[in-house]
């Protein structure tokens, strides 16, 4: 018998090289799709440009490296004034103090005469109960 060799067949194999390219097409165009969704944007940057950018930037750096230390400088001072005014107000308590502590002094009182007007009491009566009552005549 003849042996028949189908798989070789012309028409088979442009079948298949039909099916082939098809399959090639469907690629190329899934790939070009997605290719054309997320395009990558390339920026093209001079030297020049760069050096702009830095320069720009230590610029801004500075700037605020020097607001910094001028909030702290000037937080500074303010705190050595709260210091003076605290001290001061220190001083001024102790000096209160002293002229209150001379006012309730006896010395004081028997020197203004205040106490010119008082007598002393002539008999003094206790009446001891729950609380102590004192009468003077």
């Amino acid at each position: 018998m003849a042996n028949i060799n189908v798989s070789y067949s012309p028409y088979r194999s442009t079948l298949r090289a039909e099916k082939a390219a098809a399959k090639v097409a469907s690629r190329t165009a899934e790939v070009d799709a997605t290719r054309n969704s997320s395009e990558v944007i390339k920026i093209d940057i001079s030297p020049s440009f760069l050096i702009v950018g830095m320069f720009v930037s230590i610029l801004m750096l500075g700037g605020l490296w020097l607001m910094n230390s001028n909030k702290i400088v000037t937080s500074g001072y303010q705190l050595k004034r709260l210091e003076i005014s605290q001290q001061e107000l220190k001083d001024q308590n102790d000096v209160q103090n002293l002229y209150l502590a001379k006012v309730k002094s006896l010395n004081y009182m028997e020197g203004t005469g205040r106490m010119d007007n008082m007598r002393k009491p002539g008999n003094v009566e206790f009446v001891f109960g729950e609380n102590v009552i004192a009468k003077a005549d």
